[in-house]
Parts: structure tokens; C-alpha cells; sequence
């Protein structure tokens, strides 16, 4: 009977360990199809993860009237979260050619972006910049890239992903 009981209080403690593992996984690639549905790519380089968001998939063009759903918000909010970073960094991206008023324009729609995902948290640090868009396009992501202004969303985890990114192309 002692060995009985030791068995089922074990099965009590991993099956629930088990049923955590795998919502949270298939969430994560439920997010990715999302994502890339919206045209935003998820890049993930050793532990830092970088998110590029056009940024007319946020913003009423050339303004700062927040046109994104609840659920979209809530989607980035959501993925950012599950990896639990210590710091969070918002970047409006620019071309190298838009005028002082466009990178203003940008740099100001992150602020706002940052204030709307509202990922403060004990210990962690949630930032805003902004700096001009550097391509490569010898890289696939970059070579698809239309548009002059985007959001970054880059943080890093410690923890252990159970997914792979898919390629951004």
C-alpha cells in the first residue's frame, strides 16, 4: 500500500507538469502563425529574441493614433511575457533617408507602443529608442522588407525554449 500511495502522489505531481508543457507549446506556435499571418517576424538570435513590427500594423498612417486591436496588443504582450525578460527595449526603426519629423514621428510611436504593451514588472527594465533601420540584404527577412519605419521589440531570455523560430522569409 505504501508504494501505491508513493506512485499516485507522484502521477498527482508530473501529469499536471506535462499538461503545462504542452498548451504552452503549442500556444507559442499558434503566436508564430499569428505573427507571420500579420506580417511581423520573430527573429531569434542565441537568447535574444527581436520581433520587427510594420509600423502601419500599430499606427494610423503618419500619426500617433493607436489603430492595433485589444487581441493584437494582448498576442505581443502575452508572447513577450512567457520568457519572463529582465529587460525589455522598444526601438522605432527608420530609413536613413526620412525627414527629422519622420524619425520624430517613429521615435514617439515607440514611446506609445511601449505604454500599450504595459510589460512593467518587478526587476524589469522596459525601454524606448530609436535609431535608423540597417539592412543586410544579403538576408532573406531584410530582402522582404517594404517599408520605411518599424517597431523592434528585443528582449532576452534565460530560459529554455521548446520551439524553433521559422525562418522570417
Amino acid at each position: 500500500m505504501n508504494k501505491l500511495l508513493k506512485w499516485f502522489l507522484v502521477l498527482i505531481m508530473v501529469i499536471p507538469a506535462w499538461s503545462l508543457a504542452a498548451p504552452k507549446q503549442s500556444q507559442t506556435a499558434s503566436m508564430m502563425a499569428y505573427f507571420k499571418e500579420q506580417n511581423i517576424a520573430v527573429i531569434l538570435n542565441g537568447q535574444t529574441f527581436s520581433m520587427f513590427i510594420p509600423v502601419d500594423k500599430l499606427f494610423v498612417e503618419n500619426s500617433t493614433n493607436l489603430m492595433t486591436s485589444h487581441n493584437m496588443v494582448s498576442k505581443l504582450k502575452s508572447f513577450i511575457s512567457q520568457y519572463d525578460p529582465s529587460s525589455v527595449m522598444i526601438v522605432g526603426r527608420y530609413a536613413s533617408d526620412v525627414t527629422q519629423k519622420e524619425q520624430d514621428l517613429v521615435r514617439e510611436q515607440a514611446t506609445l507602443f511601449m505604454r500599450s504593451l504595459d510589460l512593467k514588472a518587478p526587476g524589469r527594465v522596459v525601454s524606448t529608442s530609436s535609431e535608423p533601420i540597417v539592412k543586410n540584404i544579403n538576408l532573406e527577412f531584410w530582402q522582404n522588407v517594404k517599408t520605411t519605419q518599424l517597431i523592434e521589440v528585443r528582449w532576452e531570455s534565460n530560459l529554455q525554449f521548446d520551439f524553433m523560430v521559422p525562418d522570417a522569409g
